[in-house]
């Protein structure tokens, strides 16, 4: 922790120009995503930099938001540098699994976006995860006036409340830029959309996070 802390002291200035930019581009990609990626040149090779430093100011955002989380219930120091290594690692995976499946379920449905074009929208599509970090902490519920049977019925009717809102949330604000991508109508951007979002999340649920979960150093 002493060394995060006294890298963050000896560069500050940088490091603040850099948290006020990317918060400003996260504010415009969460407000209207088309409308930022439209504005970008994916087809060019100078987008990647810009593009892993937007993934690192979103990972660092939902770091910070898990971490009550993540001490509380799994005892994890999240200052501890090969957590810190281990977990980017994992969550970068995660938002390249984004890009994949958008290139190859646009495929599938006739798309005609560019690899580099649906791998470098997708990372810019994952400006929600934070959001979805807040979420996880309302699907679980613990209230002492509900016995053990009762707790967990709340605890699917909230799960199932919470993820059809989530997964209506992402669909609205992700098919345009499916769309727009793979030059699809609404209605093939709209399914598209719903597919891709179910195959990144079994994706991830299923093989990165199983896989990774034993390697994640705990306190």
């Amino acid at each position: 922790m002493s060394d995060i802390i006294s890298i963050i002291k000896g560069y500050a200035g940088p490091i603040s120009r850099f948290l006020k930019t990317q918060f400003h581009i996260w504010i415009s990609v969460v407000l209207n995503p088309l409308n930022y990626i439209s504005s970008i040149d994916m087809k060019s090779k100078e987008i990647f930099l810009p593009t892993l430093g937007f993934c690192l100011f979103i990972y660092i955002m939902s770091i910070f938001i898990a971490a009550t989380r993540l001490y509380a219930y799994g005892g994890i120091d999240f200052f501890d540098i090969r957590f810190l290594v281990m977990d980017f690692t994992l969550t970068l995976l995660c938002f390249s699994l984004v890009g994949f499946t958008m290139y190859g379920v646009g495929k599938v449905f006739g798309g005609k976006g560019s690899f580099q074009e649906c791998f470098l929208s997708g990372l810019y599509v994952c400006a929600f995860w934070p959001l979805l970090q807040i979420f996880d902490y309302l699907l679980h519920p613990s209230l002492d006036i509900f016995d053990k049977h009762q707790l967990a019925i709340l605890r699917l009717v909230v799960f199932l409340f919470f993820t059809t809102l989530i997964v209506s949330f992402l669909t609205y604000k992700i098919y345009p830029v499916f769309g727009y991508i793979h030059r699809f109508g609404k209605a093939r951007a709209i399914i598209a959309t719903l597919i891709q979002l179910m195959l990144a999340s079994f994706l991830m649920l299923i093989f990165l996070v199983g896989f990774f979960k034993g390697l994640i150093p705990s306190a």
